[in-house]
Order: structure tokens, then sequence, then C-alpha cells
């Protein structure tokens, strides 16, 4: 499965947790194949709603207004550097 090989290859997933995102079956799948790879999930999260966050209550949470000091602690993390221009996904 592609998606499965690219998570393997992945150092962390980084999730665009949205009203509308938090719903899709795809996008839980990911998340769920990334747990359970064992691979650090972390949500920026913008504009959820609190009821919604328990869906995926596990997880690192990053609102999206502390979006740049994420990006700064990961990419001293992995010591490299991280793109901000990544493409979104097709479903939110």
């Amino acid at each position: 499965m592609k998606l499965e090989r690219e998570l393997r290859e992945s150092d962390e997933v980084v999730v665009l947790l949205t009203d509308r995102s938090v719903e899709s079956p795809n996008v839980m799948f990911e998340i769920g194949l990334a747990a359970g790879l064992r691979l650090p999930v972390t949500m920026i999260e913008l504009g959820v709603k609190p009821e919604l966050q328990s869906n995926v209550g596990l997880f690192q949470h990053v609102r999206y207004s502390n979006l740049n000091q994420y990006l700064r602690k990961l990419r001293e993390r992995l010591g490299k550097p991280v793109s901000s221009n990544a493409k979104p996904s097709k479903d939110p």
C-alpha cells in the first residue's frame, strides 16, 4: 500500500484538524495507520469544536496560532529543514 510505504519513510505525521477533517474516515484511517506504525502524530487545530477534539484526544495538539513555534521545534528535533510548502491532502 502506497500510503503505508510513505508513512514508514516519515519521521512524524502532522494533521490539519478542522471540523471537516475530524469527521473524515480517510483522515481517521491515516491517523490510525500512523499510530499503528508508532509514528508521532501532531494535530494542528484550526477552528475545531471542542466536542470533536475528543475523537483524536490521544495525540499532541497545537493551535494554529502556535504553528510557527511548533515548526521551529520540529526543525530542531529533526535536525533538518522542514518545508512549509507541503501539498495539502485532497480530503480535508
